[in-house]
């Protein structure tokens, strides 16, 4: 099995270093302890999803069995089997090999994960969030491993993040399916790319430039600032009634998943472009996290394949993001909108003023890093 050898056939230079068997088994079992855990914890989650959530979000009406409902079902199940699959496969692959990062704080990678998760589930992101902290702490040297960290580490959290939400929201399964599809080839052609990249400047430049464009996409789309909304060329839940919507839309996903290789997020540029195109904004939301952690699970391959990673700093935030993506699914949605009546509106302005904030100043961080490595090159070769 060609997984089973992943770590055999990096192409990078490092050397890789293997752990004793016992050392193995024991890294394995305290892993798959942990992931248990927060599987019990999505679980009760889950439960209350469909018992609480669901009701409250539809005007009292319960979760049945109709054909709509039990394709988001299905939907729901098939994200939940592949983080489940996915985190068994990574675990027992790659702990067999050295971490490259031993040396890491835990503490404050897991914190980072639990933050990123959090912001994620209530629709700020986590690819900007997380490179902010992890750059703002120091937890991070090697700016080419950064894109296959995010994309190795967040990968479950947001399959189980769209399992929370994906039957919450109607929308068109055969958009959902032709967009997710696009996503997740488009991210699988960036990161055989993106993984070969040894010169950190590139990743640098490709990063710090695209995230300066996403910030001023979350700005447009801001519901305060509301110059870029929704149109009305067409249905809001479907892009199928009119050809040309689903072709550009297609189009336009694929070059998401290929920008998303670098480690830059799905949601704002998601959000604008289909926003443009007529869907609704809610509707936006379980196509944007579909395809977001779907797209992840061929790139990380990819990224784990050419050992192009953090491997504890991805083991961490791979955990904790999940428990933060149900504190923010129990704390947010069913404790303060729900049982509190909070305004939804008011909470996610605040947040996603932080996220542009947070993005503009990893924006400014990357581009300034690149122009001094650039000048200390000019004056190395003067």
């Amino acid at each position: 099995m060609e997984l089973e050898n992943i770590e055999l056939s990096h192409t990078n230079t490092e050397k890789t270093e293997f752990v004793s068997k016992s050392d193995y088994k024991k890294r394995f079992t305290f892993w798959m302890m942990l992931f248990g855990i927060a599987l019990v914890v999505v679980t009760c989650s889950l439960l209350i999803n469909y018992l609480v959530f669901y009701p409250w979000k539809n005007n009292g009406k319960k979760f049945s069995w109709s054909s709509e409902e039990l394709i988001a079902f299905i939907i729901v199940i098939f994200l939940l089997l592949s983080a489940i699959i996915f985190c068994i496969l990574y675990f027992w692959i790659t702990l067999r090999v050295k971490y490259n990062d031993p040396n890491q704080n835990k503490y404050i990678v897991g914190a980072t994960g639990f933050t990123g998760g959090f912001t994620d589930t209530i629709g700020v992101g986590s690819f900007g969030v997380i490179t902010g902290l992890l750059k703002a702490t120091k937890s991070i040297k090697d700016d080419s491993k950064l894109p296959g960290t995010l994309n190795v580490a967040l990968g479950v959290s947001a399959l189980i993040e769209s399992a929370l939400f994906v039957g919450a929201i109607k929308v068109n399964t055969t958009t959902l399916f032709v967009l997710v599809g696009a996503v997740i080839a488009g991210t699988f052609v960036g990161s055989l790319f993106v993984s070969k990249i040894k010169d950190p400047k590139i990743v640098k430049i490709v990063m710090g430039v695209t995230l300066f464009f996403v910030a001023i996409l979350m700005i447009l789309t801001h519901p305060q600032v509301n110059v870029i909304n929704t149109s009305d060329i067409g249905d809001k839940t479907s892009l199928i009634d009119k050809p040309w919507r689903i072709i550009v839309a297609t189009v336009v996903f694929f070059f998401l998943g290929m920008i998303q290789s670098f480690g830059i997020g799905l949601y704002a540029p998601a959000m604008a472009s289909l926003s443009f195109l007529g869907l609704d904004q809610q509707v936006v939301f379980p196509i944007m996290a579909c395809g977001s952690s779907l797209c992840m699970l061929p790139a990380a391959y990819s990224f784990i394949k050419r050992k192009k990673y953090l491997q504890l700093t991805a083991n961490l935030i791979m955990i904790w993001s999940i428990f933060g993506v149900v504190a923010a699914f129990l704390l947010v949605f069913v404790g303060l909108q729900m049982g509190a009546g909070m305004d939804e509106q008011m909470f996610n302005s605040v947040l996603k003023w932080l996220a542009i904030t947070v993005i503009f100043y990893v924006s400014i961080s990357m581009l300034t890093e690149y122009y001094l490595i650039v000048k200390r090159t000019k004056k190395t070769n003067i």
